[in-house]
């Protein structure tokens, strides 16, 4: 007993300081992997509590969901006290993890019964196998929607691509996805608000620009006046923040024109030197108020 619950000790303290390790957010993907490895991570707490505990079945499933909710609580806990937020829909996915391996294991074992009929043990264990498969569902599908636009690159947004709206949000403004579902062709329409800064934030998938020298898009207005627009790129340790300069501005008007933004020029922009091998977001944002404008972006690539 004394060894088990030095185990579980060690086991509470490895969670707890994992929970203090960089998260992955830089994008909805990112943050749906993270979300998923709560729920894939506490299933694995909950199998080793539960096969480790020197109890009855039952009570070795109570003890490990009781443990689970106790270790997302002082996981969440020791987050806060660093600095970052206490999120209790965390300790749901951990409870959600925790349960689903736990009713599997406990189906599993209902089928390992003597004398149960062939069709029967089937039919639970094929129960407990979609309990499993629901812990690591979420997981594979934002490994799928992170690796599909990883391996679009050098495309930074591929707007034809059934995912695309994971990997950009408006900024005083509102943006979606325009065109021809049938013939896989669409384009990012932005409806500029009042306010400046006004624009879209995008996501990256490819990280690394080192091997890169521009950074090309097009884009043109639909409806409104001419507009200029700055181009930002942010590094991990930057991620929300933009400025306005020169280097990363360009003028957009009806013609729909492809723009080709010198790297070089925009990593120094704003008085800090971004991390070409580390970039997690481009902004576009008009410099001054267009509300009412249209503005289209499409094909934005690296070259």
């Amino acid at each position: 007993m004394l060894r088990w619950s030095i185990k579980m000790v060690l086991l509470a303290s490895a969670v707890a300081v994992m929970h203090l390790l960089p998260g992955l957010d830089a994008n909805v993907a990112e943050g749906g992997i993270r979300n998923s490895l709560h729920v894939v991570g506490f299933a694995a707490v909950a199998a080793i509590v539960f096969e480790q505990a020197p109890f009855r079945l039952i009570a070795n499933a109570v003890v490990a969901l009781l443990f689970v909710v106790a270790l997302g609580f002082i996981a969440e806990t020791v987050q806060k006290i660093s600095g970052h937020a206490f999120d209790i829909i965390d300790i749901y996915r951990d409870v959600a993890g925790a349960s689903a391996y736990l009713v599997a294991r406990l189906i599993w074992q209902r089928s390992l019964s003597p004398g149960r009929r062939p069709a029967r043990r089937l039919a639970l264990r094929s129960l407990s196998g979609v309990c499993g498969l629901a812990i690591a569902a979420p997981l594979a599908y934002w490994s799928i929607v992170l690796l599909t636009a990883r391996a679009a690159a050098p495309l930074i947004l591929d707007t034809d691509n059934r995912w695309a709206g994971y990997f950009f949000h408006a900024i005083n403004a509102s943006a979606t996805l325009v065109g021809d579902d049938r013939n896989r062709h669409r384009t990012v329409e932005v409806l500029l608000g009042r306010r400046p800064r006004s624009g879209i934030v995008v996501a990256t998938a490819l990280f690394d620009w080192s091997p890169y020298e521009a950074l090309v898009f097009k884009a043109r207005i639909l409806d409104g006046e001419s507009t200029a627009l700055s181009v930002h790129i942010n590094d991990y340790e930057a991620i929300g923040h933009f400025v306005d300069t020169e280097p990363g501005c360009v003028t957009v008007t009806r013609d729909s024109v492809e723009f080709r933004i010198p790297l070089r020029g925009v990593r120094d922009a704003g008085g800090r030197s971004t991390d070409l091998a580390d970039i997690r977001q481009v902004v576009f944002f008009a410099r001054s108020r267009r509300k009412g404008a249209r503005l289209q972006i499409d094909d934005i690539h690296l070259e």
